[in-house]
This record gives structure tokens, C-alpha cells and sequence, in this order.
């Protein structure tokens, strides 16, 4: 259960982060698709 809830915030971190990113707004949450899958 720990696995899950790390990734969660990773996530939470990372979008945001992605946001500020011009090149990322291209992209709808890739990371976030990535991290569905695990």
C-alpha cells in the first residue's frame, strides 16, 4: 500500500511542476497516464 500512496505524490508534485512547463501544456498528463498503468 506504501507503493501507491508514494506515486500519488509524486504525481501531485510533478504536475504542477509540468504546468509552469510550455512544452508540457502540449501534453495532457503524460506522467499522470504512466502512472495509472503502475
Amino acid at each position: 500500500m506504501r507503493v501507491r500512496i508514494l506515486p500519488s505524490i509524486l504525481i501531485l508534485v510533478v504536475v504542477p511542476d509540468d504546468r509552469a512547463h510550455p512544452a508540457v501544456m502540449q501534453r495532457p498528463f503524460p506522467l499522470d497516464r504512466r502512472a495509472a498503468k503502475r
